[in-house]
């Protein structure tokens, strides 16, 4: 089944509500220096196309603005994973590897057997080892059980972008309740929740976190910010015939116009964020000993929310887009992954 969709069509963002505060650490310019030389050691980026696509996405300005109160080791950390994660969201989203479930599969099984403790496979290729390098350093800022859970994550990650790439291999758009519920994974919030744990030095008690209160305001919080990536990066995925895009899902089902579908989606952002402040305001108190951990941690999440809705405005990663023809990779993209015949550009799509 053909998508629907032209990329001829004007689309305008209208304004999305968002009452959180902005901020920023002011450990940037420490940050984006840090993780460039990081980027060079592990041979991320070596021509000179990569580097200016890395360099145009500002992309160190993300983490610092919602992680602003981390401190410098911690942000370096976390920048350098978020670049790692990014780097593998490219080689899902911008090549012929996004449409090969069964070579993705390869890939993430390869990379979940680092995050092991200890791993159960030698790193290959710059982007394993650099996930290794990631997951040695997560011993000195985190406990095991955090480790635990961030490996999970990255587990439930690759399985929702194995989901998106079966549906780019049918050219599927899914329905919109499907969409939401995949996208909850293949966005990468639960680890970059895992991130805020980490920045705030807090480990919540299992009773609390895993409670239907915790876990509800969560799932709205990431309902959120993926909703913003896909309305920022709905140019993008028209750019490369992606259909894994909730304003695309929302069209389809509405049979109606782009801008009708992207401003839908707007209205469900403000929707959901309404809901999350309410839902922080009658958030269940606990005793004394954690409720003000609680508390900050609510007000991150606020933080958190707003965070990428300042850093769209700041990146060109989602103006200055590459057309290509399905499946073929962008430019910009390095021969990295664990094993060369993934990256190979040539492979066919089916």
């Amino acid at each position: 089944m053909e998508t629907p969709f032209s990329d001829t069509e004007l689309i305008t963002i209208p304004d999305i509500y968002c009452p959180f505060p902005s901020q920023i650490s002011p450990h940037l310019e420490h940050v984006q220096r840090h993780t460039l030389q990081w980027i060079q050691d592990f041979r991320l980026m070596q021509k000179e196309a990569a580097l200016q696509h890395y360099l145009a996405s500002n992309l160190s300005r993300f983490p610092c603005r919602v992680y602003p109160n981390a401190t410098l080791e911690e942000l370096c950390f976390i920048d350098n994973w978020v670049t790692w994660i990014t780097l593998v969201d490219d080689w899902f989203d911008d090549s012929g590897l996004g449409t090969r479930p069964a070579d993705m599969y390869q890939l993430y099984q390869h990379l979940l057997a680092i995050l092991q403790d200890p791993p159960l496979a030698t790193p290959q290729g710059p982007l394993a080892e650099a996930l290794a390098d990631i997951w040695q350093r997560a011993d000195s800022l985190t406990s095991s059980a955090w480790k635990r859970r961030f490996a999970q994550h990255h587990a439930d990650f690759f399985a929702a972008c194995r989901w998106d790439a079966e549906n780019r291999a049918h050219k599927r758009i899914p329905d919109v309740r499907a969409y939401i519920e995949n996208r909850r994974n293949s966005v990468a919030n639960p680890m970059s929740f895992d991130l805020l744990d980490l920045s705030r030095h807090v480990e919540f008690p299992a009773e609390i976190y895993e409670s239907q209160p915790f876990q509800a305001l969560l799932q709205v919080a990431n309902d959120i910010v993926a909703w913003h990536n896909d309305v920022y990066s709905l140019n993008k995925e028209l750019a490369h015939g992606d259909v894994s895009n909730l304003v695309l899902a929302v069209q389809y089902a509405q049979h109606c116009s782009l801008q009708e579908a992207m401003n839908q989606v707007c209205a469900m952002i403000e929707t959901e964020t309404r809901r999350f402040q309410e839902m922080v305001q009658h958030f269940p108190t606990y005793s004394a000993e954690v409720d003000p951990d609680i508390r900050q941690y609510l007000f991150d999440l606020g933080k958190w929310i707003r965070g990428p809705l300042d850093w769209y405005h700041e990146t060109l990663r989602y103006v200055e887009v590459e057309y290509t023809e399905r499946g073929k990779a962008s430019s910009y993209l390095e021969q990295i992954l664990p094993f060369r015949e993934l990256g190979d550009i040539s492979s066919p799509t089916p």
